[in-house]
């Protein structure tokens, strides 16, 4: 078993870790769709 402080060092680097993670979050199409979107926008005016 962990002590509680080892234990709070787990959580505190789990949410360190998730940060990090978030950093790399794109959509599915990497934003493909709403570039499309705004040029033909652009396109009409």
């Amino acid at each position: 078993m962990i002590t509680e402080d080892e234990a709070n060092l787990l959580r505190e680097w789990a949410l360190h870790a998730r940060e990090a993670v978030k950093v790399d979050d794109f959509p599915a199409d990497f934003g493909i769709l709403e570039a499309l979107q705004k040029r033909g926008a652009a396109i009409e005016r």
